[in-house]
C-alpha cells in the first residue's frame, strides 16, 4: 500500500537503460474504476505535451524510485484518447469534500492510499468534525471532480488507522478454507 505523497516527486527509472526518464508529477485517477491509471511525468524537455506511464507498465514503486522496463513505457497522453479524457476530467481526491447520498457533508479528504500492484484505491484520510479517520473505498459511490459521494452509512465503516486497510480481505471467505491433504499425499 502506498499513498499519493509517497509517489509524487519520485524519479522514474528505466531498468534496461539505467537512466532517469523524469519524475512523477501527478497521479491520474479513473473515477469509474476507482484506480490510479497513469502517472504523469515531469521532465524539463517535454513542455509541449503531457507524457505519462500507464500504471500497468510500472515494474515497481520503491522508496527511492518508480521503475519501468524501458523508456518505451512512456506515452503521449494526446495519442491515447482514454488517458486524455481521464486527465481532462480533473478528478482529484486530495482536498475534495465527501458527502453522503442524502447530502450530509462528512468532511474533506487529505490523502489516499492505493495498492501499488494494481493501482486500486483502497482508502483515504478524511478530515471530519471529530478528527481524522480513514474512509475505506467500499463506501464510495462516485468519484466526482467537485465532490466524492459515499453511502449513507459510510461513517459506520471509518477506520482509525490506514494500516487497517491492509488487514481486510486476508481471511479466506466462507467455504474457501485450504483443502485438507488427500490420502494419497499422506502415504
Amino acid at each position: 500500500m502506498k499513498n499519493s505523497m509517497q509517489i509524487i516527486g519520485l524519479p522514474i527509472i528505466s531498468i534496461s537503460e539505467g537512466t532517469e526518464i523524469g519524475k512523477v508529477k501527478s497521479l491520474v485517477i479513473n473515477p469509474e474504476k476507482g484506480t490510479v491509471d497513469f502517472l504523469t511525468i515531469d521532465h524539463e524537455d517535454w513542455q509541449v505535451s503531457v507524457k505519462a506511464i500507464p500504471f500497468k507498465k510500472i515494474i515497481g514503486i520503491g522508496e527511492y524510485a518508480v521503475t519501468v522496463d524501458n523508456a518505451n513505457a512512456v506515452i503521449d497522453l494526446n495519442e491515447i484518447p482514454i488517458a486524455n479524457q481521464l486527465l481532462n476530467k480533473k478528478v482529484k481526491i486530495i482536498n475534495t469534500k465527501v458527502m453522503t447520498r442524502k447530502g450530509q457533508l462528512l468532511g474533506e479528504l487529505t490523502e489516499y492510499f492505493f495498492d501499488e500492484e494494481t493501482g486500486q484505491i483502497i482508502g483515504a484520510n478524511l478530515k471530519a468534525a471529530g478528527g481524522e479517520v480513514v474512509l475505506p473505498t467500499e463506501t464510495v459511490l462516485t468519484y466526482g471532480r467537485d465532490i466524492i459521494i459515499v453511502e449513507d452509512d459510510a461513517s459506520n465503516h471509518f477506520l482509525s488507522a490506514s494500516e487497517q486497510l491492509m488487514g481486510e480481505g486476508t481471511e479466506p471467505a466462507d467455504g474457501m478454507e485450504e483443502p485438507l491433504p488427500s490420502e494419497e499425499h499422506l502415504a
